[in-house]
This record gives C-alpha cells, structure tokens and sequence, in this order.
C-alpha cells in the first residue's frame, strides 16, 4: 500500500497517510466526515452524451459529427508517458498509433496544463479536456498528470462505444469527489 491510499471497511473510510518502519498509520473517515468531504459536490443533472461518470463541462459546438470509423485515422502522443496511454487507445479502437501526427485525422494525446471553457487553469492534478474538432478532424486529448490523460482517453472510448461518430465538442472533466473508495466484503 502507498501514502495517501484510500480504503472502506464497513461504514467508515480510511486513509493511510504513512508507513514508517512498516508500520500503517491511518485516518478514520465516518459517515459525517465524508459527507463534509463532498458537502460542494453538485449534482449535473441529465446526462447529455453516454460517458459514465458524467463530465463536469461538455460544450457542443456544432450539429456536425466526424465518423472516426472511416479510414485514415491514426493516433499520436507529446512523450513516453503519453505514448503508453496512445497505444493502449491504438489497440482499443483499433488504429494506427504513429511518432509524428499527420495534418489531419488525428487523435493526440499530451499531458500539459487543462483549462476550463473560460480559460481558467484547472487546478485538479487529475483533470483533462478533450476537443473534437469536427471541421479540422482532430481529436486533441490533454492530461494535467497521466491519470487524467487516462481519464480523457477513456472518455473517448465511452463516445466510441455508444458511436463511431464523434460530436464536435470540448469536454472539460475531473474527479468531483476528493477520494476513491471500495467496498471490501469478507
């Protein structure tokens, strides 16, 4: 187990915040506490596109779509880390993964600074903003940290499962909760 990782048992959540010596020191996170932890946690109503969870900003920017099925599409990564998370899309969509991006017909994935709509820097380290670019036919995928770039690409796998045709839109996306629980049941 690392620092930081975060664990139910029953009712209460824990969080491991060190080991010293081998040694697991925790915090205990009841009920109460985990409600205040997420007390500013909205809820976004009706879904608008098929992408579990949610995203927090999706902008449609147009009525086109672009079918990512029709041949020609490849996809390209800024870096190693980004590279891994590329080939695993490659594999998961079935195209080409390529070193140099073409003009066109290209999903590239990168992991640099994500901003919102307004053009406000997200501050979450998870965080990522897809662009559909239907007219120019590119999809640009941007991470702040290589989780969030994980996040942004599944988010285009969602798309892709429900359909091949992309929408023109930004989707700008993070966790909206502080930690990731589990169930453990014995």
């Amino acid at each position: 187990m690392a620092n930081g990782y975060l664990f139910t048992h029953q009712t209460c959540l824990f969080k491991i915040i060190h080991r010293i010596e081998g040694n697991y020191y925790i915090i205990v996170f009841v009920p109460v506490r985990r409600y205040d932890l997420n007390a500013d946690v909205s809820d976004n109503g009706e879904a608008q596109i098929p992408v579990i969870p949610t995203p927090d900003d999706f902008q449609v920017t147009s009525d086109d779509v672009v079918d990512i099925s029709e041949g020609g599409w490849v996809i390209a990564a800024e870096g190693k880390d980004a590279s891994k998370i590329g080939e695993y899309l490659a594999d998961k969509l079935g195209l080409p993964f390529v070193e140099e991006k073409p003009s066109r017909r290209y999903i590239e994935l990168s992991i640099g600074d994500v901003q919102d709509r307004s053009g406000n820097q997200v501050d979450n380290e998870e965080a990522y903003r897809n662009d559909i670019k239907v007219t120019n036919e590119i999809i640009d995928i941007v991470g702040k940290s290589v989780a969030g770039l994980l996040h942004g690409a599944h988010t285009v796998l969602s798309l892709y499962q429900h359909s091949t045709e992309m929408p023109d839109v930004v989707i700008v996306d993070y966790p909206r909760f502080p930690y990731r629980g589990m169930f453990v049941m014995r």
